[in-house]
């Protein structure tokens, strides 16, 4: 017998239409009551161009596989419409979607999924965009409900206890449960002439990587002390100054030690360690959902004057000998804390945070210059930058009749696979063969990136190059076969070994273990161009930490079975008799999709360190915009929204549209995203005959790297002179000057990319020239 910690009083019909209960998974309805508690909670006006203001940013660990046990049974999920939707609907981008939907907002959009560490990432990632001037107020936290496939993926990994969870105690393995958690943060000066009441400060946050397992904590919690180092650090506080501290304590053996061992580290100088305890005993274990629930317990603990216990505590482990505050709350100040996040694949992530003090003093964030000083691609037309330009520039595409499946009832379907990929040849250092396709693709993107950069080897070592993943589906066929194990073998026999590819940490893991990277680490799950917005999530990181010299940036997309056949079955795809082996970008009768797969890999730098070890800087980002899509739907088809991302990404860069060189968009064959996006550029070219492109033509629809393909392309254009034609191009929509036909030489130095994902999630970034970025 296990234990859960289900919520057993929540009923839909009290809060949305028959309609909505319907179509939102349980995920997303508990974001969405928790959002409305915080808004409510703050008094925050969401209406009107207030929404323009306000963003989002979610922690989201399994997705909305809360129903997931339906797509277990028969049939399968592509068998027909509705289990095609409902399967979809599954994709973690689609939980905040939902809330971004019901509440209106319009500002940034964003979904971490850190694992167990997503909520408090979130909350890090929150205050970047505050200080960057991005929003005045971000809904921050994280949702999941309960779900079977990552209670059996960890029922087979034999983590689950037979009683409910005793953290640092006797009772070994976790207890799962489900909910959610949001907070309104504003920067301080916002919140006092609004006049909410406030509960307290978060005042600095800390990320690391482990690069030690995929499952595992380092032994000694050597990435938790590094992050707990560096919240301090960005905090400006003392191991001295802490007063408690909320602890991961997840109830596993390794866990439990390794975060005591990195509480003893940080605090070995300080008087006495402080209080510990874990939320989890009360409420189990909420995966993305629970950073943001420890938090709020320690800022109400902390208005009441408490220290929170550890429940369900009968006597401590071995190697767990530390004041846990076992079973009774006692009475005592808390002004600053602590509040710790630990995650599959190595994630570490720390919120220091306290009572708000009147007065106090903030130390202004400086902002550095961030450029590209590495890149490389994997893609269907060429596995290495010259080969990628080579392609771009004879207009040549890689999509073709799909031989890796068996398409939906064996119909010719097209698709953009790379067929020539040899890891061992592209980079013999690295041994690939116990990854899968995907975990392949990223591990070695990555490696061929910090080749580019000069910072391959030896000199990747230590703590100041971060990760940041970007994924849609993640790596695809493993999940398929984790689905297709749970599915013949039940929970009792399930196979632990695919079940960490269901996790999307993992992937920024594998590539962190694989090149010894322990600094900021991260993973941003969207649609089509997520790799956009983790781009952007590390160019705020990177020029607003200063323990950081550098960023990794890794896309990743692989095209299997299971997806293909519920993007057929929803009639998303384009046929082989429609539009044989072609994506139409910006066609007016464009059809659907043809998926793509590869990776790239982005390696941003701050400019001071690039240019003191003498590295090539390809580009400068300059700035950036991000919006979305939640109003009628006028508003969305006329791209209001994907406009002003465009206006802000220019303003921030000092750069008037007049003045722009060259644009990238994510034009994909699908006519209703195209005319948004042809909208959107007419308005703000205003006739100007600026060139436009898009790299989707030639590499199809890969989903999180479509994006920063077009990256790669405008980075590409500038160095080389060269604006790269759209493949296969004939009859396009509206007035824009298209690149067609031949490659167009010239003197490119400031190129606009601009992307939208199936939802309206918009991004906009400046990219100029060493020189131009400098005036």
């Amino acid at each position: 017998m296990h234990h859960g910690a289900e919520i057993v009083d929540h009923d839909p019909s009290t809060a949305f239409t028959p309609s909505e209960a319907a179509m939102l998974d349980r995920t997303a309805q508990c974001a969405i009551l928790a959002a409305r508690q915080a808004i409510a909670r703050a008094r925050l006006d969401v209406s009107g161009k207030s929404a323009d203001r306000i963003g989002i940013v979610m922690g989201i660990c399994a997705g909305g596989r809360g129903d997931s046990n339906r797509t277990l049974q028969e049939p399968p999920p592509w068998a027909d419409i509705a289990h095609a939707r409902t399967f979809l609907g599954t994709s973690h981008f689609t939980q905040t979607g939902a809330v971004v939907a019901k509440l209106g907002l319009h500002g940034p959009q964003a979904t971490i999924s850190t694992a167990c560490a997503s909520s408090a990432s979130a909350l890090g990632h929150a205050c970047e965009l505050l200080e960057a001037g991005k929003a005045d107020a971000i809904l921050a936290g994280g949702a999941d409900a309960f779900s079977f496939h990552t209670y059996a993926g960890f029922h087979a990994l034999g983590a689950m206890a037979r009683e409910p969870c005793s953290p640092f105690g006797n009772v070994v393995g976790v207890t799962f449960g489900e909910g959610a958690g949001c907070v309104i943060l504003e920067r301080l000066d916002d919140a006092l002439r609004r006049g909410p009441s406030i509960f307290g400060e978060i005042l600095g946050f800390g990320a690391s990587g482990d690069a030690h397992h995929i499952t595992a904590p380092h032994p000694s919690g050597d990435g938790l002390r590094r992050a707990m180092e560096r919240a301090l650090s960005m905090a400006a506080l003392r191991p001295a100054d802490i007063d408690y501290v909320n602890a991961h304590g997840t109830g596993t053996r390794d866990n439990d030690g390794a975060e005591t061992l990195a509480i003893k580290a940080v605090f070995k100088d300080a008087r006495a360690i402080p209080p510990v305890s874990s939320s989890k005993s009360f409420f189990g274990h909420t995966l993305g959902a629970a950073g943001v629930l420890e938090f709020i317990v320690s800022l109400l603990c902390s208005a009441e004057g408490i220290i929170p216990p550890t429940i369900n505590f009968a006597c401590p482990r071995a190697g767990c000998d530390l004041d846990y505050v076992p079973n009774q709350a006692r009475k005592g100040r808390i002004r600053r804390f602590l509040s710790n996040s630990a995650a599959f694949g190595g994630v570490n992530a720390v919120l220091a945070a306290g009572e708000y003090v009147p007065d106090r003093a903030a130390s202004p964030v400086a902002v550095d210059r961030v450029g590209i000083t590495g890149m490389a691609v994997l893609s269907s037309v060429a596995c290495s930058l010259d080969g990628f330009a080579a392609a771009l520039r004879e207009g040549r595409t890689g999509i073709d009749v799909i031989d890796r499946f068996e398409t939906q009832d064996g119909r010719k379907r097209s698709a953009a696979l790379i067929h020539d990929f040899q890891p061992r040849k592209l980079l013999p250092t690295l041994d690939v063969r116990r990854m899968d396709r995907l975990n392949q693709y990223a591990s070695v993107v990555a490696g061929l990136a910090l080749k580019d950069a000069g910072l391959q080897g030896s000199r990747t070592g230590g703590d100041r190059i971060g990760v940041i993943v970007a994924l849609t589906r993640g790596p695809v066929s493993t999940q398929e076969q984790f689905i297709e194990n749970l599915r013949s073998c039940g929970v009792a026999k399930l196979s632990p070994k695919f079940f960490p590819a269901m996790v999307a940490s993992t992937v920024a893991g594998q590539i962190s273990q694989a090149h010894r990277l322990r600094g900021f680490t991260s993973t941003v799950i969207d649609g089509t161009g997520a790799g956009l917005h983790a781009l952007l999530h590390a160019f705020e990181t990177l020029r607003q930490d200063d323990g950081l010299d550098a960023v990794l940036v890794v896309a990743a997309d692989e095209v299997g079975a299971l997806f293909h056949r519920i993007y057929d079955r929803l009639g998303l795809l384009v046929t082989e008799d429609e539009e044989p082996g072609r994506v139409r970008p910006y066609h007016p009768a464009g059809r659907g999709l043809v998926l793509g797969e590869g990776a790239i890999a982005v390696l941003l730098e701050r400019l001071a360190n690039a240019r003191a070890r003498g590295a090539r800087l390809r580009a400068e980002l300059t700035g950036y915009g991000l919006t979305s899509e939640a109003g009628g739907a006028k508003e969305v088809a006329n791209g209001v929204q994907l406009e002003r991302a465009m206006r802000l990404a220019l303003a921030e860069a000092g750069v008037p549209p007049s003045k722009l060189d060259l644009i990238y968009g994510l034009g994909r064959g699908v006519r209703e995203h195209d005319e948004r996006e042809v909208r959107a550029l007419t308005r703000l070219l205003e006739s100007r005959p600026t060139p436009v492109g898009s790299a989707l033509g030639n590499v199809g629809v890969a989903e999180a790297s479509c994006g920063l393909f077009s990256v790669a392309a405008a980075t590409l254009g500038i160095e080389r002179g060269e604006a790269y034609p759209i493949a296969g191009a004939d009859e396009l929509m509206g007035e824009l000057a298209y690149i067609r036909g031949d490659v167009r030489p010239g003197t490119y130095r400031r190129a606009l990319v601009v992307g939208s994902t199936e939802a309206g999630n918009n991004a906009a970034l400046v990219l100029a020239s060493t020189d131009a970025g400098s005036t």
